[in-house]
């Protein structure tokens, strides 16, 4: 005894039949990925929030950055990023989640929820990239690199950088 399927959407060709899509059909089965819309009112309180973080810390406040999150940590970023720069970080409002999803990766993982660790991180980061912007600017070298915020908390080239500088520090090599 045959059994005999009858498909919804017969295809002559011989493809999947009831799977494919509906004849004259443009869309794909599968749904389209929402893509994150840009923040930039997020990226501009959380950059406001980590000034007045700075103001605090330049006026004597040692524990101005406790406490810190990853938005106001990204703040900071986008902050030092326009002083060293002269311009402000125009991909952060647009990839504004997947930044804050690897500071909050990295400030769990690398730095065991430690802020004021992660700060030290980013204030050494921005120090070394102003001493190399200023000798950019010094020999006419415009150049086509600048310190953006994925090397800075994805990756872990500069990270690992930083642990040789922590760890020449401790071990009383100058840096």
């Amino acid at each position: 005894m045959t059994v005999t399927r009858r498909l919804k959407y017969p295809n002559p060709s011989g493809g999947l039949g009831a799977l494919d899509a509906k004849p004259g059909s443009s869309r794909s089965s599968r749904p389209a990925r929402r893509r994150p819309r840009p923040n930039p009112q997020a990226l501009a309180l959380a950059t406001e929030l980590a000034e007045e973080r700075v103001a605090r810390f330049m006026g004597g406040d040692k524990r101005a950055f406790l406490g810190i999150d990853p938005p106001q940590l990204l703040g900071l970023y986008a902050h030092l990023h326009a002083q060293v720069y002269g311009v402000e970080p125009g991909d952060l409002a647009q990839d504004w989640a997947q930044a804050v999803a690897a500071v909050k990766k990295m400030l769990d993982v690398e730095f065991n929820s430690d802020a004021v660790r992660a700060v030290g991180y980013v204030r050494w980061a921005w120090v070394r990239e102003n001493g190399r912007e200023r000798a950019r600017r010094r020999s006419g070298d415009a150049g086509d690199w600048r310190l953006g915020w994925r090397l800075m908390f994805r990756s872990n080239g500069l990270l690992t950088d930083y642990r040789v500088h922590c760890a020449r520090r401790q071990s009383g090599v100058r840096a």
